[in-house]
């Protein structure tokens, strides 16, 4: 007998419309699409479909390139400061030139911006390891998931942080 589970996804509105427009029933497109990866991959598709926490923050401190002070608005009017590791990275050491370079890079980056992250989990110190978007002017939190720059890829992209898997 078969066990029934139930995912949550989270997909752009333009996604949804696109695959409106070409099934018929999602649920069961869905369904199939699963069973077929599951089949393939198990283990990358377990990882993948674990659905991150998502929360709207506001920049506190730049510790260094891939630790931040962040107050976390966890929705209605509940804020709480954490420290947050950037996911998938690793900065050069604040003690060094490279390390004081990454810190002015994000400082500039993260400065009046608005922020978005997504995270799964704590590391193995505690922090809140996160993925860490921001937009300069976009304000609505979809808006910067959708339009806005991804710091953790933006470091690796500059050169200035090497990919990590914590």
């Amino acid at each position: 007998m078969a066990k029934e589970t139930n995912f949550t996804f989270r997909i752009s509105d333009k996604l949804l419309d696109l695959v409106k427009a070409r099934v018929e029933n999602i649920s069961s497109y869905m369904r199939e699409l699963i069973r077929a990866d599951l089949q393939q991959n198990p283990e990358e598709l377990r990882h993948l479909a674990k659905t991150p926490y998502t929360y709207n923050a506001e920049l506190l401190d730049v510790i260094d390139g891939d630790t931040l002070w962040l107050q976390i608005d966890m929705g209605f009017q509940s804020f709480r400061k954490e420290k947050i590791r950037l996911a998938r990275i690793n900065a050069p050491e604040i003690n060094t030139a490279a390390g004081k370079k990454v810190k002015r890079f994000v400082l500039r980056r993260l400065k009046n911006s608005h922020i978005v992250i997504e995270t799964r989990k704590r590391g193995k110190f505690g922090r809140i390891l996160a993925l860490v978007y921001y937009h300069p002017t976009h304000s609505d939190y979809n808006a910067i998931l959708n339009y806005g720059t991804l710091l953790n890829d933006e470091l690796i992209d500059h050169g200035l942080a090497t990919r990590y898997d914590i």
